[in-house]
């Protein structure tokens, strides 16, 4: 069988009101419409065979900015990729009640990304290589890189993940699965870069 590399790519800015209880989320801002441009830019080099993507609004935007580079390619929306709120994994996951989150619901998002990491992290089905790009969002790359690391969850608060910054991991012929870059922001100028809670020094 041939080798998978997964490019995850977080989606870009967006906007920080107006969906109210929308659970589709916000769209993307002016900004995060130019960071998916540049993201798009950089993995164009590759042979993309498909691009999956969260179907929340800021992802499928940004997933769909990143398809005008590869016309005829399969895009493939889902909700295992959604985002979600990192308490799950720490003793703060009683707060998420406060909020209507019954604990059966905690245990149920636990489920959901973890089929979604064995979904998207199984060996490659065919002789050729296969290159995917997976559009999610911050916790859930996060979550993909401590699995794939075999590390507690509860670590990924020491990762910053930047807005289309990529992560990219090979899935060999044997099924070793290895990191091979994470939060790569090479192709975004600084002015263009934003993070979960880091400031860019040249933004201060």
């Amino acid at each position: 069988m041939g080798q998978k590399i997964i490019h995850l790519v977080r989606h870009g800015h967006f906007q920080s009101s107006g969906t109210g209880s929308d659970p589709l989320g916000n769209s993307l801002s002016d900004l995060g419409r130019e960071q998916a441009y540049l993201v798009a830019q950089r993995l164009r080099q590759f042979p993309i065979d498909c691009i999956h993507y969260s179907s929340m609004r800021r992802a499928a935007e940004t997933a769909s900015v990143i398809a005008t580079e590869f016309p005829g390619v399969p895009l493939q929306a889902s909700e295992l990729l959604w985002e979600f709120s990192w308490k799950v994994f720490t003793d703060a996951v009683y707060a998420l009640t406060g909020r209507g989150e019954a604990l059966e619901q905690v245990e149920q998002t636990k489920q959901r990304i973890a089929i979604a990491f064995e979904q998207y992290f199984s060996p490659c089905l065919t002789e050729a290589n296969q290159h995917e790009i997976v559009v999610c969002h911050g916790n859930i790359i996060r979550y993909f890189v401590c699995r794939a690391l075999q590390i507690s969850p509860e670590t990924s608060s020491s990762m910053e993940s930047a807005n289309c910054g990529i992560s990219t991991f090979l899935i060999d012929t044997s099924g070793r699965l290895m990191l091979i870059t994470y939060n790569d922001i090479g192709h975004l100028p600084l002015a263009k870069q934003t993070y979960i809670r880091y400031v860019p020094v040249g933004h201060l």
